[in-house]
């Protein structure tokens, strides 16, 4: 049963991709994703067929491939190997022959022998230091740096000690690391130290010469695909190679001469998932139009993302992979129809950029707020304004690379044009910082609400109205169950804070025991990656019930994020020296109130027994215990040292991982792992 008219590569490059998932994830549903696939888009049985095989070899392309796991023993160790391409400021990728590990030298400062030089990429080096494997995250919003090093072949870090050099790179890898230090070389000739880093950025994809708050600027407006090279990177340069080619040759074969030359600058950025990404696509792109055989752009889109996933499938659970493609995706799928909408209303050089600014926006918001947990709301309108400014930049830094190796005046002359325009990207950055609220997100949702998601988007491209009926009731069914989800009575006890700080929700309706202290008195930094990935706006209230440094440690910094309505202080709080400062930084503003009488509010009903907090939601009881006498009797949940009769006890400090408890119907301890 044929519904959608798509070419061949769609369906087949969508099936192996839901195979690759069905290894990974769960097999079930996945599988029933590509049999729905199957039925909407095969022409014939045996079209079905061959979608159906397509899919079990990318099930089988992941699930049979060695996935990197630690090979060294915790400890000291000495390993040999060569550095892959390219060196961060701080660690460097080492290809040994136990696998890649991860080297961090921190700039080589404290090194035996303080090296002044550090390796590069191709050079082969034996590393002393100590070893760890990747550790899976310890609580179910941080970032899954395990599964990130996974992706690019990593099965362990190293911390090193000492770093010798056994010898240097040879035949084409020597060409590129020349090649590459060569144009640094230019860059640190031309360009002074800020806009060095700026430069290497934009060219090639680094980021750790750049400053933080220069990095935060790039989030808040919504231009981190600038420092990540792709489409528009190679599509500039492979433009200025194709035009300066046909002065020698036809523009057909300079078209084709210029599809090395894009790999090679791929090359020299490292091959990350953009580079390759716009690279393939380029290629794919120039040989059609060189054989008269015009393919679409989606078509070349999907042809990218099939070829990476056969060379390495790991690269489908990256951020970086996603957010590419499906930033191309929404450029060509998207940004057509909203253009005509646009031009309507607008010049047509306002409503081009604009389009494709939404339209990117409108695919990617998915990734970024489950990556990030938040999006920029003036990500369209700083792409309609910096992404000119941002092409002139790519085009003076390679008519810079071009000039350097003929005439130092041109060369100095591009430099300056590129400083320039450095300038002004730095300046309307620094503009968005005057913006309130220009980052919001919704938090982490379920998977069936993202997939309803881009189901509402593929029936509205469809015009189908059966389909966009369909699609929109399947949305307005996700999101009820989201909401209710979210309604649940959960107790949260995160792997940070040292157990003194917990959680508990229902409703919406959001309240925290604790500030989460480290033991310097200092808020845990995982508080904030809490905070947006439950999508909390507001907490209604904060239960101050010791003195403990982990417990009030951080009160001054939880008060200045200005989201605590009030804070519930415990008569009879040991007047330590931490507690008089809370109280001092808490004077007059009208925070603090007394939990010396029952508290009743949105459903919940919070009161001391003891040296305990009662937390109660019928027909449901938690019992928060911060010393040793009480007497509570029977409850759900019972979170202390000393032991009372109920279903789940909790001792923070010896859970290595954060703790979820649903109080529905039944009390269930929460799997975020195989979510």
């Amino acid at each position: 049963m044929k519904l959608f008219l798509l070419p061949p590569i769609y369906p087949v490059t969508a099936a192996f991709i839901l195979g690759i998932f069905a290894a990974r994830e769960q097999f079930a549903v996945f599988a029933v994703l590509s049999a729905i696939l199957i039925l909407l888009s095969a022409p014939t049985v045996k079209a079905g067929v061959i979608y159906a095989i397509v899919f079990v070899m990318g099930f089988l392309n992941l699930s049979m491939r060695a996935i990197p796991r630690s090979s060294y023993p915790p400890g000291a160790v000495t390993v040999s190997g060569e550095v892959r391409l390219f060196p961060k400021k701080d660690s460097f990728a080492l290809k040994t022959e136990k696998g890649n590990v991860l080297v961090w030298h921190g700039g080589g400062e404290k090194l035996e022998g303080a090296r002044k030089s550090l390796p590069q990429a191709g050079d082969i080096v034996t590393v002393e230091g100590l070893f760890s494997g990747l550790e899976e995250k310890k609580n179910s919003f941080s970032t899954d740096w395990k599964r990130i090093n996974e992706a690019q072949g990593v099965c362990g870090r190293i911390f090193a000690k000492k770093i010798e050099m056994r010898g240097h790179p040879s035949g084409f890898k020597k060409f590129v690391v020349g090649l590459r230090a060569a144009a640094d070389k230019s860059i640190g000739k031309y360009f002074d130290s800020d806009s060095a880093a700026y430069v290497r950025g934009f060219l090639w994809g680094e980021k750790s010469g750049l400053e933080k708050d220069i990095i935060k600027n790039f989030r808040r407006a919504g231009l981190m695909h600038l420092l990540a090279v792709s489409g528009l990177h190679i599509g500039l340069f492979t433009a200025i190679a194709a035009v300066f080619l046909s002065f020698f040759m036809g523009r057909g074969n300079a078209l084709l001469a210029s599809v090395p030359l894009a790999f090679m600058y791929s090359l020299l950025c490292g091959a990350t998932p953009s580079s390759v990404r716009a690279a393939v696509m380029f290629s794919i792109m120039a040989v059609g139009l060189r054989t008269g055989r015009r393919g679409a752009l989606g078509s070349s889109l999907f042809a990218a993302a099939l070829f990476m996933l056969i060379l390495n499938p790991l690269w489908l659970f990256t951020a970086a992979f996603r957010l590419s493609y499906l930033a191309a995706a929404g450029i060509i799928f998207i940004s057509p129809p909203l253009f005509r909408i646009f031009k309507k209303i607008m010049p047509s050089f306002i409503a081009a950029p604009l389009a494709v600014g939404i339209a990117c926006q409108i695919i990617i918001i998915p990734v970024l707020n489950e990556t990030f947990y938040e999006f920029s709301l003036l990500t369209p309108l700083m792409n309609l304004v910096v992404i000119p400014i941002a092409a002139l930049l790519v085009f003076a830094l390679f008519s810079f690379f071009c000039a350097a190796a003929v005439s130092s005046w041109a060369a100095g002359v591009f430099a300056s044009a590129a400083s320039l325009f450095i300038f002004l990207i730095d300046k309307l950055l620094r503009v968005t910082v005057l913006v309130p609220n220009a980052m919001t997100g919704w938090g982490h949702l379920n998977i069936l609400t993202y997939g309803a998601y881009y189901a509402l988007l593929f029936a509205l491209l469809s015009k189908r109205k059966r389909i966009m009926a369909a699609a929109f009731l399947f949305f307005a069914a996700a999101l009820l169950w989201q909401m209710n989800d979210r309604g649940v009575f959960r107790l949260y006890v995160p792997a940070f804070g040292s157990g003194d700080c917990c959680f508990f929700t229902s409703s919406g309706k959001w309240y925290q025991i604790g500030v989460a202290s480290d033991i310097a008195g200092n808020m845990a930094p995982e508080y904030d990656q809490f905070i947006k990935y439950h999508g909390i706006k507001k907490i209604e209230g904060c239960f101050i019930l010791s003195s403990s440094i982990y417990h009030i440690g951080s009160f001054k910094q939880l008060m200045e994020k200005d989201l605590v309505r009030k804070f519930y202080l415990r008569i009879g709080v040991r007047r330590t020296n931490e507690f008089e400062n809370l109280l001092y930084e808490g004077r007059g503003r009208g925070l603090f109130r007394d939990l010396s009488a029952p508290l009743e509010e949105n459903g919940f009903k919070l009161y001391l027994s003891g040296e305990a907090l009662i937390i109660e939601r019928s027909p449901r009881k938690i019992i928060y215990a911060f010393g040793e006498k009480t007497a509570p009797g029977h409850c759900d949940v019972f979170i202390g040292d000393v032991y009372e009769f109920c279903k789940h006890w909790i001792i923070p400090q010896f859970e290595d991982k954060e703790v979820i408890i649903r109080l529905g119907r039944k009390v269930i301890r929460e799997d975020w792992m195989r979510k």
